[in-house]
């Protein structure tokens, strides 16, 4: 969702699936959002977030993005400011960080590419290790 941070939908009620992806908020006959199925899912204050971004004509498959670039693509330098930008962080730790990153950027390109697959994982993702 377009915000400072990227972060989840609020949820509007008690059940939500997890495994929601954009396109099952688009009404594919309108080719627009579905908007009584994102007011019965979504907080109200988050609805013009959802809304905001244009939709293109032909469909696209859900993909993920690296939100500390403007372009949505991982580089070398934007892993390295995320990590070392104002941070006095021992190495071992830096390492760790570097790894747990590392597996969850894997897993989201596997699960780009095999969306299926997600069902399959366990809940947790890869965490840093240490105190």
């Amino acid at each position: 969702m377009p915000d400072a941070k990227p972060r989840p939908a609020t949820r509007c009620g008690p059940s939500f699936n997890p495994s929601l992806r954009v396109c099952n908020l688009i009404d594919a006959e309108a080719q627009g959002w579905n908007i009584p199925k994102i007011q019965t899912l979504i907080s109200h204050d988050d609805i013009p977030l959802i809304k905001s971004p244009r939709l293109p004509r032909a469909p696209l498959p859900d993909g993920y993005c690296w939100a500390p670039t403007k372009s949505g693509t991982y580089t070398v330098q934007s892993g390295n400011d995320k990590l070392f930008n104002g941070n006095d962080t021992p190495p071992l730790d830096i390492v760790q960080i570097a790894i747990s990153e590392a597996c969850n950027w894997r897993l989201g390109q596997i699960l780009q590419n095999f969306p299926e697959e997600e069902e399959a994982l366990p809940s947790t993702i890869a965490q840093p290790l240490g105190p």
